[in-house]
């Protein structure tokens, strides 16, 4: 009896001994599974970290690639610019002083033209006035022997060759009459185109002086850079 419950004891050991060595066995068999699990599915997440972070770090680069291709462009942009500006500049300016210097050589020009005419004009008018007082003296001259004539007229007869000299010296002083006439309207015709001329030559200097400060003004405001 002793024998046959040492017997079933250590079967009873044996068994329990086996069932703990398969339970040790299984759990070591789920460990190892799940470490390798695990390990597998760490290895997934630091490949697909690294693989983003590959990604990023492209991405960053071609950012700072794209950043540093602009402030480039950005500094050409500015610079190109700038060159432009200055040439535009420059070119106005020696454009600015072309038109100044033509704009002075026509004002002077004008100027002389000017002088020329109210020198003429005042030539002209001392003509006429010495024309006019030669006038008035033919005038004066010219009532005085008409008053002798009519004076030997009344006391003469008139005889034929009496008569033709009157005729004659009627003609005579209607001529001498005609071109005192004929005087006196080119000299004002004369004087009227000086007027004119003076005039035109005014307005001209006028509108040459009002465009050329607008040309300067509208310059000016276009090398504002």
């Amino acid at each position: 009896m002793d024998l046959e419950r040492v017997t079933t004891s250590r079967q009873g050991r044996r068994t329990s001994m086996q069932n703990l060595s398969d339970s040790i066995g299984t759990l070591n068999r789920e460990i190892l599974q799940g470490v390798q699990t695990l390990r597998s599915q760490l290895t997934y997440d630091v490949y697909a970290h690294n693989q983003k972070l590959s990604s990023l770090a492209q991405e960053l680069n071609r950012l700072q690639h794209a950043r540093s291709q602009q402030i480039v462009t950005r500094n050409e942009v500015q610079e190109r610019l700038q060159k432009f500006l200055h040439t535009h500049k420059q070119n106005i300016m020696q454009q600015t002083a072309v038109y100044r210097n033509n704009a002075h050589q026509k004002s002077e020009k004008l100027r002389e033209d000017n002088g020329k005419i109210q020198k003429g004009y005042n030539n002209r008018a001392s003509n006429l006035k010495t024309l006019l007082n030669d006038t008035a003296e033919i005038n004066r001259y010219l009532e005085s022997q008409e008053s002798v004539l009519q004076d030997t007229l009344n006391s003469h007869e008139t005889s034929t060759p009496f008569v033709n000299f009157i005729n004659v010296w009627k003609k005579k002083k209607d001529d001498i009459a005609k071109v005192i006439k004929d005087k006196n309207d080119f000299l004002n015709e004369m004087d009227s185109k000086l007027d004119q001329d003076s005039a035109k030559l005014i307005a001209d200097l006028t509108i040459l002086s009002n465009n050329l400060d607008r040309s300067l003004s509208l310059l000016e405001k276009k090398c504002e850079f």
